[in-house]
């Protein structure tokens, strides 16, 4: 039961931090996002800067950016798109911004048919094939 809501909320976070669709990123032309966060401690208030977001011109996210109160990377990821719009390349970064896995995925079409995941050495780790047969 845990797991399930932890998955759950991994899922659901990320829509609820950017808080904009594609559609309206792209009809305002966002290029940028910035989350700020605001605390209150013994009466004072604390700004600290919570993420960071780009998109391309079609609204999808290409660089996200999370941090801590200290203002350090948590979390830094990219994203590459293909003409179709299919996700092709995640990286994740550590918070020195050295690469510690990357994701590679062909398509046909609109289909899925091959993924591949890289370790901090550049090295292949695993392997997916996505085989389909139609009715």
């Amino acid at each position: 039961m845990n797991k399930l809501l932890i998955i759950l909320l991994l899922s659901i976070v990320p829509s609820m931090v950017l808080g904009q669709s594609k559609k309206k990123l792209k009809e305002n032309a966002i290029k940028t996002q910035t989350v700020w966060k605001y605390s209150y401690r013994n009466g004072a208030e604390v700004k600290f800067k919570e993420a960071e977001y780009a998109f391309d011109e079609k609204g999808r996210t290409v660089l996200e950016k999370e941090y801590d109160e200290q203002g350090f990377v948590i979390k830094h990821m990219e994203y590459a798109f293909d003409s179709e719009g299919n996700l092709t390349t995640e990286i994740t970064y550590n918070p020195k911004g050295q690469i510690i896995r990357k994701e590679v995925t062909q398509y046909n079409g609109n289909l899925k048919v091959e993924r591949k995941i890289y370790g901090p050495d550049g090295k292949l780790k695993t392997r997916k094939v996505y085989e389909y047969t139609k009715h």
